[in-house]
């Protein structure tokens, strides 16, 4: 009889912690939005390609004329 109760009390609290959907939406929510911002700064931080630099595809950075 006392197993019953103990087992009837674990099933119990086994499932009030599941969370629900509503919770688990928001919690991959706030995830998502905290890595958005993340990039978000580190893009503002990284410096711009300089315009006339060459390209990494091009030897001599002219458009069109790729290594062989």
């Amino acid at each position: 009889m006392r197993g019953v109760v103990i087992l009837a009390a674990l099933a119990l609290c086994a499932c009030e912690s599941e969370q629900s959907f509503d919770e688990r939406y928001d919690t991959a929510q706030e995830t998502i939005e905290a890595k958005a911002k993340a990039l978000d700064a580190e893009l503002e931080q990284a410096p711009l390609p300089d315009a006339d630099a060459p390209d990494a595809d091009t030897e001599d950075g002219k458009a069109g004329e790729t290594r062989s």
